[in-house]
């Protein structure tokens, strides 16, 4: 159950109890930064785990195939439209042929069924079912490493979108307290200092 009354010697009829508040106001912000510090401190440190096992998994995915088209590799690329934000993305790489100098030409497409995409002929089928355990692998991981990253871009899409709300609401509600106030002290019961009220 909810405790909802407390029993303390500064009650609302002591002015000390106006400091008393303060000072948790102060203890409450000091306890959501260091959670929110702690939340986020884990969710960058599980995408570095993982990022780390998706370049262990390239490695092992470029040493396992052919060099030539077909070879699946997991590509950092960004798209400008969406984010300058770089994302793991299964690829398969295409050689198009050489050039005057006689270096070779690639491209390479994003892969939304790699697992369809794997080669089954030449050199690609010694290590067929490994480059296949290896995708799957790839597959969880971006997937993984997409929810966590969400969490960070919920946020601050949500606050951008609020912030500029909450920003104008503040200055409104200074002018309506400073009215309130200025409303008090017409009515001659009493008068209040406004830098004790606002200080």
């Amino acid at each position: 159950m909810t405790k909802d009354t407390e029993t303390n010697p500064l009650n609302d009829t002591v002015p000390d109890s106006f400091g008393v508040f303060e000072k948790r106001a102060r203890a409450a912000q000091q306890e959501l930064k260091t959670t929110s510090e702690r939340r986020l401190s884990e969710v960058m440190y599980g995408i570095e785990k993982i990022d780390k096992l998706l370049l262990w998994t390239d490695r092992l995915l470029y040493a396992s195939q052919p060099p030539t088209t077909g070879r699946i590799r997991i590509m950092w690329r960004r798209r400008e439209e969406e984010s300058n934000q770089y994302r793991p993305r299964l690829v398969k790489w295409i050689k198009l042929g050489g050039t005057k100098n006689g270096r070779c030409r690639w491209r390479y497409r994003v892969l939304l069924r790699p697992t369809k995409a794997v080669r089954a002929k030449g050199g690609f089928s010694t290590h067929r079912d490994e480059v296949l355990d290896l995708i799957e692998i790839a597959q969880e991981l971006i997937e993984h490493r997409k929810t966590l990253v969400g969490y960070i871009t919920n946020f601050s899409r949500g606050w951008t979108q609020k912030d500029q709300h909450l920003s104008d609401r503040e200055q409104a509600i200074i002018y309506d307290l400073a009215a309130i106030l200025g409303s008090i002290n017409e009515k001659g019961v009493m008068q209040l200092d406004p830098k004790e009220v606002f200080g």
